[in-house]
């Protein structure tokens, strides 16, 4: 019997060419993705590769997008992360099942190479190879919805921009950029011309998650930089970097309370997703609620301290946090990419929906009823944030399209090479 571990996305188990041998990916959340081998009539399983997290904190190894065994079953093309880097693409490669040596057989620049298939000689190869777009788009919000779409302008498209955060004035524009090279925050004036400028500096592409602090002085976001994924602050003139949690479980997604002193955020530390803060000026991180955790927090103007939250699983969820009590719950389709964020006075909800494999769209949630309307379908993908600006007039969202092209590889391998 196979032992289970977690798997990420979707893992394949492969026949060798003579059906003695199954070949398969074990990887888990944040960990690095290894591959096995196992008699296919039983017996002790055998860990091929030996993959751990890099030097940053970051996974990196076999994955599991397609495994393809070659004709003298002894060797498999993978798919794979070959440098500790996040973010950094997929390569092709052959593993030797004998040794564990990878001969790695191509150099990625942009989204890598997946769902490689061998002929049956050996001697091509057919693989998908992506291209990642990111860039940051504003979308008027008119009386329709179809061209309010149509109508959207690209802001933003230097250096893969993505997870844009507007600050609750509706002036400062908060994003993830690797403009100078390393994925960081970078922080621009909604509106005017002049140049973003950069807020974190740190290398190795271990920068993700982030959120301006109320007053805009501070940004929160979730990093690697020390081995897993913790939440970490930092002034945006680029001064007093600190680490706020420090634990091997993942954390992610943070956001600010409404008074500036703590952070909430999603974490693993229980085996399952839970909600925690911790103090932004440091301090221990205790839990809030025994659910899952994307989407912010806020004092509207009735005085009330809300949070909202939204998943594929639960919906949308409104909290009272004065007695940590649903206030009410949305089951809505599509919301597996969604990040629901409050208007300036938390009467609506803004957040990405998709309604179909090729639509996504801004959808508008009244507070006080939970009823939505939708303000804009998009001609393009876009995911996580819808941020009001332009006094509501208008909203700032990150498209991310994936391009596949189909790549041959001829002469990719011969039997010369099994020696």
């Amino acid at each position: 019997m196979i032992a289970r571990g977690f798997d990420v996305g979707t893992p394949r188990a492969a026949y060798s060419h003579d059906g003695r041998w199954l070949a398969y990916v074990r990887s888990g959340l944040f960990d690095a993705g290894n591959l096995f081998v196992i008699a296919a009539d039983g017996g002790r399983e055998l860990q091929v590769t030996h993959f751990t997290k890099g030097t940053e904190g970051v996974s990196y190894g076999a994955l599991n997008s397609s495994l393809q065994w070659l004709p003298d079953n002894r060797h498999i093309v993978v798919s794979y992360v070959p440098v500790a880097r996040q973010g950094a693409p997929n390569d092709l490669g052959i593993v030797n099942v004998q040794n564990g040596r990878i001969t790695r057989m191509t150099i990625a620049a942009d989204g890598g190479f997946g769902q490689a298939s061998v002929s049956a000689d050996g001697s091509r190869l057919v693989a998908t190879a992506l291209e990642l777009r990111s860039e940051l788009w504003k979308v008027p919000l008119g009386e329709d919805p179809d061209a309010n779409g149509r109508a959207a302008v690209r802001l933003i498209d230097r250096g893969a921009p993505g997870f844009p955060f507007v600050s609750r004035d509706g002036q400062r524009l908060l994003f993830g950029s690797s403009a100078t090279g390393s994925l960081n925050l970078w922080l621009a004036r909604v509106g005017e011309d002049t140049p973003p400028r950069q807020v974190t500096a740190l290398p190795g592409d271990v920068v993700s998650h982030s959120a301006l602090s109320p007053d805009g002085t501070r940004v929160a976001f979730a990093s690697i930089a020390s081995g897993a994924s913790d939440i970490w602050t930092q002034n945006v003139d680029g001064s007093d970097l600190r680490q706020l949690t420090n634990d091997e479980a993942p954390d992610s997604w943070p956001v600010w309370s409404p008074d500036g002193n703590s952070i909430a955020f999603s974490t693993y530390r229980a085996g399952r997703q839970e909600t925690w803060r911790v103090p932004a000026s440091g301090g221990p991180a205790e839990k809030i609620f025994d659910w899952f955790f994307r989407g912010d927090w806020i004092i509207d103007r009735d005085g009330r301290e809300l949070m909202v939250t939204g998943n594929a699983q639960t919906g949308l969820r409104l909290i009272d946090m004065r007695d940590r009590a649903v206030i009410w719950e949305k089951a809505l389709p599509g919301l597996q990419s969604a990040l629901p964020l409050f208007s300036a006075d938390g009467r609506s909800l803004t957040m990405l929906v998709r309604e179909s494999p090729d639509r996504v769209a801004i959808h508008i949630v009244d507070v006080a009823t939970g009823g939505a309307r939708v303000a804009a379908r998009l001609p393009f993908n876009a995911t996580f944030r819808a941020s009001l600006v332009d006094n509501g007039a208008a909203i700032i969202v990150a498209r991310s399209d994936r391009i596949s092209h189909i790549a041959m590889f001829d002469r990719f391998w011969t039997s010369d090479r099994s020696r």
